[in-house]
């Protein structure tokens, strides 16, 4: 008898992993938020108007003159699809049933998958919204720090921070890689370091994040050639949305020399970039989301997702 797959309870456990991973991350880093709302197509627009806050002016109480209204700007935010799918998968019944061992068969694959799916949507989300940030933010010359050439320390950190002017205090994540990560303690460490009378080095102070939490996270897309990226960002600064129903296949197929057990993902999620819209023209592969030409800014500095800098690799 084959062994299959319920989608209810595949579907009901991808949650619970989706549920803990999205819990784990927004513990540390509240860049992200992820949430589940289904649609069609590759674009979704959401509009806005622009803020009041910078329109006060005086008001004479002597006078009854008509005033002119003034036109309240609106505008519109896209968010970009991005639709993927695994590989064609395969794997021999004996293999399966070594692995469910003594459990229900059933239950064990469901379960197995169930994480597998999880875990895939999760990495590959964050690892193409973290570029996509980059990709956005960095088009932005006033919005960046660094060439490339310098090495990431807490001085170069505070000049990137500082981008921000007296809204720096949003900037609550730090998102780099390892290298980065471990550069900017070396450096804090060498830098905060005082000598004693006794003759010991003692390490005075937390690493120089300057209170923000930190991400460190080995995506390639915070990796180019001769560079790295750093983002500095606010909370929610990328929204991550499970955009279409999941799609399981699994299957017993015999038309091979052996009979296999194939099987596949596909799934499709959105991403927004705070304060940046995508182009409605731009189609939603990896490379056109890491493009800078398809994020426009729609917002002030202050009201965007965060700051970028590029450090030695």
């Amino acid at each position: 008898m084959a062994l299959t797959i319920s989608d209810e309870l595949f579907n009901k456990n991808v949650n619970l992993f989706l549920e803990d991973y999205a819990k784990k991350v927004k513990k540390g880093a509240a860049a992200f938020d992820l949430t589940s709302d289904y649609h069609q197509g590759l674009h979704k627009t959401e509009g806005f108007l622009e803020g009041i806050s910078d329109m006060i002016e005086d008001r004479d109480m002597t006078s009854n003159a008509a005033q002119a209204p003034t036109d309240v700007a609106s505008g519109e935010i896209t968010k970009v699809s991005h639709q993927w799918k695994t590989k064609l998968l395969q794997v021999k019944p004996t293999e399966i049933k070594r692995f469910t061992g003594n459990q229900n068969a059933e239950q064990a694959a469901t379960l197995y998958f169930a994480r597998e799916y999880a875990s895939a949507i999760v990495k590959a989300s964050y690892n193409i919204g973290i570029g996509a940030a980059v990709a956005a933010i960095g088009a932005q010359a006033q919005l960046k720090q660094g060439d490339g050439t310098t090495q990431f320390d807490y001085s170069n950190l505070n000049s990137q921070l500082a981008k921000f002017g007296d809204a720096s205090s949003s900037l609550t994540t730090l998102i780099m890689r390892g290298l980065q990560w471990h550069s900017l303690v070396g450096d804090a460490s060498t830098a905060k370091a005082v000598e004693n009378v006794m003759g010991a080095t003692i390490n005075t102070g937390d690493a120089a994040t300057f209170g923000r939490n930190a991400m460190v996270y080995d995506a390639d897309t915070l990796l180019d050639t001769d560079k790295a990226y750093v983002l500095s960002v606010v909370a929610n600064a990328i929204s991550i949305n499970e955009s279409e129903s999941r799609e399981l296949f699994f299957d017993k197929v015999g038309t091979n020399e052996n009979i296999m057990y194939q099987f596949k993902f596909e799934g499709a999620f959105d991403i927004a970039i705070k304060g940046y819209s995508y182009s409605k023209t731009a189609g939603g592969t990896k490379a056109e989301i890491l493009t800078s030409a398809n994020w426009t800014k729609v917002a002030g500095d202050k009201l965007t997702a965060g700051t970028i800098g590029y450090y030695s690799n």
